[in-house]
């Protein structure tokens, strides 16, 4: 892999581990406990998730969905559920970086959402 792919794909397994780190340090019940205004870090777990899977959706699908509706603490509600979507999550930018043969694939442009 070339160094700037490289150098992506050492920081979006590195998102991955700290998110996973976190959610091992936090029960069931304080998952959701508001932390700020902003949210728990249960929140801020899916919603890095969702960024991810938004962004390798569109690169692969060109699907710039946001997972929003799929990713909310009611339907994720437990650690469980959340570790099943961080691994659905990492299976999609997997396929994301498949996409990419070097790193001049990384100035090719991709169809922008339609509004």
């Amino acid at each position: 892999m070339d160094p700037i792919l490289s150098a992506f794909d050492r920081q979006f397994l590195a998102l991955d581990a700290r998110s996973r780190e976190l959610l091992a340090l936090l029960s069931d019940a304080t998952l959701f406990q508001k932390l700020t205004s902003s949210g728990s870090c249960g929140e801020f777990i899916l919603r890095s998730a969702a960024t991810v899977e938004q962004t390798f959706g569109g690169i692969t699908t060109h699907l710039w969905d946001d997972p929003m509706e799929w990713t909310l603490p009611e339907k994720l509600a437990d650690h469980a559920s959340i570790r099943d979507y961080l691994d659905e999550v990492e299976v999609t930018r997997q396929n994301g970086f498949a996409f990419f043969a070097s790193d001049a694939d990384l100035t090719r442009e991709i169809p922008a959402p339609e509004t």
